[in-house]
């Protein structure tokens, strides 16, 4: 589980180590002993030369060994020879262990590491505890041998479990991984044997903050503060108090900070978001502008500040602010996150989509899931968003369940309420950047995903349905077709297809006009080609869709989506008029338009019209890809009129694709953004200039383009469908293609000559869909 936790935890530890040296400092000074002792007693006879000692150091890892081994034997009865034979042998395993893990033999470096602790000896320097023992559990972590890296911690903390310092620095490993609940133990047990110890507390605080217990976390900062007033306690302190609602208890702390040291970046920053907090936006705001003159990169303040003005609906003061800290820092999650919220606002969804992409190389916590399906919902890539919130959530008895940090199980009637302890505890906000009804209604797009997973009562599916498709913004047609389309892919709820049809039919002129109506009208043909580009880090280039056409596109949806929940409900004299209706406004020759002429076709047959129902079949057929299922079906109808298949190839002639198609990026030339680590500009915008629309949510305004750009765009964005329809539709049905971790296809094993006679036609089952180290 990459981490929600950032820099407030890596100051704990840095505190706890620091803490740690301190203390073997003073009790060395305390202790006055003596230095350069060679025996036991003064004039005694040296046992081992310092010559000797030299050569040992000089000696391979393995040599070295075998000698210091021979040299403990040899200074028996010598104390300090002893001591400094014991300290070399411990960084000599520590060293060969190491040695035989690049070698490949982890038995026998985990045989020597096992050694050293149990050889370290109990009352010997923290320095030295430091610099050897616990160096062995991290090393592992980053060879990724998790297993034995908590093994050998383990072994640790059991020997020193009465050396309060050195439990601190097995807890600073135990938060570094991110495992709460051995921290909290070490933590616990180092109170218990030095209550009075402040670095303790403050292990015990950022264990809690961890285990997103805040009020824990805070009474913990608040003893480590009351048991030595330092600046970590405090900070952490201030900044705990301000994500859980008490800013004005923090204000003063954060004052007293600024007090201190006016260079304190973190202190300078706490200020600033804790006035914003407080309501005293203009005092805020001289601080903020203040803070950034002395500091241009007071990344802590960038970040925090560019949150606070996303949740507060300025999305041009958060934009400039998290794109200057994404430049700082590109692998901070909770940057790219302000950053993708601000882009969001701006109606510039896909560019948010592609930061959070680029965040989710360094983080993977469900607040960074459900953001990523916000910037598709936004964009109406609504089956992609719903799979991105699968992957964290699931809807139980009404609520929404997750792991909060990839752990710790929770539940919430709301995404705002579930998530706001990961926003709490990673940025130290109080609230969420995100409204309500938006929430509200990625609920409902998860419930309604589990529904037709579930295959839910009616009932079920209309409460999902309502709960996505509630308001009248720009979006809602687009979020009225996707459901229409979900129930038609399952044969499910004929007439509540209907009423969502004749909804997005209100608002097809909002919908025309929003910024990104160039993907969301086109958003299920999309899939397969944004699969394949991000499956490799790259971004799809898209078609620009004139408004006109996409107009077209989305009244004959809805004339097609009405016509054909009719044909099923048994009407079909009424499912005629609005199938002829759609097939009269689609543009010629795309996806759509061939769509519906099959479904006119088998409604015309089952009225009695063959001839122009294989009119209808051979015309949807032609152009198109080889698809067996309806060929069969076009055989058997033109064999009843004809007599034999004499004459059919002329008609059909051969299936090939139009001349316009959506390109991958590799078959258009054309260099994709891809996301890398090393190139944080690819995750924010163009590197040129101010910022610009994405090419993908641009949108031709004019109506009254010549008709071969209008055909052309809208073959552009219908095409891709065409290569795969043998596979994806049944009776004639396009549905979305899947994207990766579908696992609910659970189509009808039936043909489609099958349905053909039985005069219904049910979709195929469409595929639903943490911090830097």
């Amino acid at each position: 589980m990459k981490a929600v936790f950032g820099a407030g935890l890596r100051a704990a530890l840095i505190f706890i180590l620091l803490f740690s040296a301190a203390s073997e400092a003073q009790q060395k000074r305390a202790a006055k002993a003596p230095e350069n002792r060679v025996g036991a007693k003064d004039g005694a006879r040296q046992l081992v030369t310092d010559e000797e000692f030299a050569a040992v150091a000089a000696l391979p890892p393995q040599e070295r060994i075998e000698r210091l081994q021979a040299l403990a034997r040899q200074a028996s009865g010598d104390e300090v020879a002893m001591r400094k034979v014991a300290e070399l042998l411990v960084r000599a395993r520590l060293e060969f262990g190491l040695n035989q893990i690049e070698a490949g033999d982890q038995q026998g470096a985990l045989e020597q590491f096992r050694r050293a602790i149990a050889e370290f000896p109990e009352s010997d320097s923290d320095k030295l505890f430091i610099e050897t023992i616990a160096q062995i559990p991290p090393q592992l972590f980053a060879r990724k041998l998790h297993r034995e890296a908590f093994e050998m911690a383990r072994l640790i903390e059991t020997k020193f479990n009465d050396a309060p310092q050195k439990l601190l620095v097995i807890a600073a490993f135990y938060l570094r991984v991110e495992d709460a609940a051995s921290a909290v133990r070490c933590a616990e047990r180092a109170i218990e044997l030095a209550p009075r110890m402040s670095a303790a507390y403050q292990a015990l605080g950022a264990a809690r903050r961890l285990e997103l217990k805040l009020d824990d976390a805070v009474e913990a900062y608040r003893r480590a503060l009351e048991l030595e007033g330092g600046r970590s306690a405090k900070l952490s302190l201030a900044d705990l108090l301000r994500a859980t609602g008490r800013t004005e208890e923090a204000l003063k702390l954060y004052r007293e900070l600024v007090a201190d040291n006016g260079q304190d970046v973190a202190a300078r920053a706490g200020l600033v978001l804790a006035l914003f907090d407080s309501g005293q936006r203009e005092e805020a705001e001289r601080e903020l502008t203040a803070a950034l003159e002395e500091n241009p990169r007071n990344f802590p303040l960038l970040v925090g500040a560019a949150y606070w003005y996303a949740a507060s609906g300025d999305a041009t003061r958060a934009f400039e602010l998290a794109r200057r800290a994404v430049e700082i820092e590109p692998r901070y999650t909770w940057a790219q996150i302000a950053l993708a919220r601000a882009l969001i606002a701006q109606r510039r969804p896909l560019e948010a989509e592609r930061a959070l992409r680029f965040a989710r190389q360094y983080g993977d916590f469900p607040t960074l899931d459900y953001e990523l399906a916000a910037a598709l919902a936004s964009a109406g890539f609504y089956a992609e968003a719903a799979e991105e919130l699968a992957r964290s959530f699931k809807i139980e008895d009404g609520q929404i369940a997750t792991h909060l940090a990839g752990k710790i199980a929770a539940r919430a009637e709301t995404f705002t309420d579930l998530l706001l302890p990961e926003v709490r505890a990673g940025l130290f906000q109080s609230r969420m950047a995100e409204t309500r009804e938006n929430a509200q209604r990625l609920k409902g797009l998860l419930a309604l995903r589990a529904a037709m997973q579930a295959e839910a009562k009616d009932e079920e599916l209309r409460s999902a349905i309502e709960e996505f498709t509630a308001g009248d913004d720009e979006m809602s047609a687009f979020r009225a077709l996707y459901a229409a389309d979900q129930l038609l892919a399952r044969g499910r709820a004929y007439e509540l297809a209907i009423d969502l049809a004749q909804k997005a039919a209100a608002r097809v002129e909002s919908a025309v006009n929003s910024p990104v109506a160039n993907v969301a009208a086109v958003a299920s043909e999309l899939r397969d080609l944004r699969a394949q580009t991000i499956a490799v880090g790259a971004t799809p280039q898209l078609p620009e869709v004139p408004t006109l056409i996409i107009s077209h596109i989305m009244r004959g949806r809805i004339e097609d989506i009405i016509g054909w929940s009719l044909f099923n409900q048994g009407r079909t004299e009424e499912a005629i008029i609005h199938l002829r209706r759609a097939t009269g406004v689609l543009p010629e020759k795309s996806v759509w338009w061939r769509t519906a002429l099959w479904h006119l076709g088998a409604a015309l047959e089952a009225a009695g019209e063959a001839q122009e129902a294989l009119s209808n079949y051979i015309a949807s057929y032609r152009g198109g890809p080889p698809n067996p299922a309806r060929r069969a079906i076009i055989e058997a109808l033109y064999r009843r009129l004809n007599g034999s298949l004499d004459g059919l190839e002329e008609r059909i002639g051969g299936s090939s694709l139009s001349s316009f198609e959506l390109k991958s990026p590799s078959s258009t030339g054309a260099q994709p953004a891809k996301v890398e680590a090393k190139s944080p500009e690819a995750a924010v915008e163009p590197a040129s200039g101010a910022p610009s629309a994405p090419p993908e949510v641009k949108r031709e305004s004019e109506a009254d383009r010549s008709a071969s750009q209008t055909q052309n765009s809208a073959n552009a964005v219908g095409q891709n469908d065409e290569r795969r329809s043998a596979e994806r539709r049944v009776g004639g049905e396009a549905t979305s293609p899947p994207v990766p971790r579908s696992e609910d296809r659970r189509a009808d094993e039936g043909s489609e000559a099958k349905r053909q006679r039985r005069g219904k036609f049910a979709k195929e089952d469409e595929p639903q869909p943490g911090e830097p180290r």
